[in-house]
């Protein structure tokens, strides 16, 4: 993996503009990780496809991440600063990752459990999962997709059970297991609200926010771009070869 100059940035925002969310991300990480095919990418764990997504985000914009979130119980608008490391559970993520294996990351992700009488067999779910989700009319039957998707093999006294046959606690802590299996897939914030000192939990949607932030940048970019073109006749590509801080001295003397 590399740390995305301006140009991928721009390159990023203008392909993902008329993607889903779910192809958005791993469009990031193709850009990234120029040494892996897409086929591979869509494959990694969400968890997985989460924390690279992170690494990228540090490398573009550093460690530092700010966030906003609603109060439900009085609508206040509240901000919150965390560093990509905690969210990484303590690890600073070294400004970028060194590499994108999307093998080594597939390793381990079948995992089995019993519960009420049902033994299990399932996988992590990835982007294609996702997907498929996206595709169905409602949220029950994104839920009976996903289910289906991961679930490799379902017994109940020896006898195999289909997925559209499990019973909702059992559904309901497959769930739980999937989450708990996979690192990242789930971020939640514990947030306390300044006027109301009431207490919530904002789950951060790492793959859309991170997005949101490449796409300010992308914007950003335009403007830089459109200033010194302006001002000192210079093409796209000149403007975009500048480092950061040249190109942000620059832009303060014209504007």
């Amino acid at each position: 993996m590399h740390a995305l100059s301006a140009a991928d940035i721009l390159h990023v925002w203008e392909v993902g503009r008329g993607q889903s969310h779910v192809e958005r991300a791993v469009t990031l990480l193709e850009r990234a990780c120029p040494e892996t095919d897409r086929a591979a990418l869509v494959h990694l764990p969400l968890g997985v496809r989460d924390r690279l997504l992170l690494e990228v985000r540090a490398g573009v914009l550093g460690e530092a991440l700010e966030a906003t979130a609603v109060c439900p119980a009085c609508d206040e608008r509240l901000e919150f600063r965390l560093a990509i490391g905690d969210l990484l559970g303590g690890e600073s993520t070294g400004g970028v990752a060194q590499t994108c294996n999307p093998s080594s990351a597939r390793e381990g992700t079948e995992f089995e459990m019993a519960v009420a009488g049902y033994e299990l067999r399932f996988r992590l779910l990835d982007s294609v999962d996702l997907l498929a989700a996206a595709a169905c009319p409602d949220a029950e039957a994104a839920r009976s997709t996903l289910v289906a998707r991961c679930l490799l093999a379902a017994r109940r006294s020896g006898d195999e059970v289909a997925a559209a046959d499990l019973p909702p606690e059992v559904v309901a802590a497959l769930a739980e297991r999937l989450a708990e299996s996979d690192a990242q897939i789930e971020t939640m914030i514990d947030l306390t609200c300044p006027v109301c000192a009431g207490t919530c939990r904002a789950e951060l949607d790492l793959a859309s926010f991170v997005w949101e932030e490449i796409r300010g940048q992308a914007l950003r970019l335009l403007e830089d771009v459109d200033a010194l073109a302006r001002a000192y006749g210079w093409s796209e590509a000149e403007i975009l070869a500048l480092g950061t801080e040249r190109r942000r001295l620059y832009v303060e003397r014209v504007l």
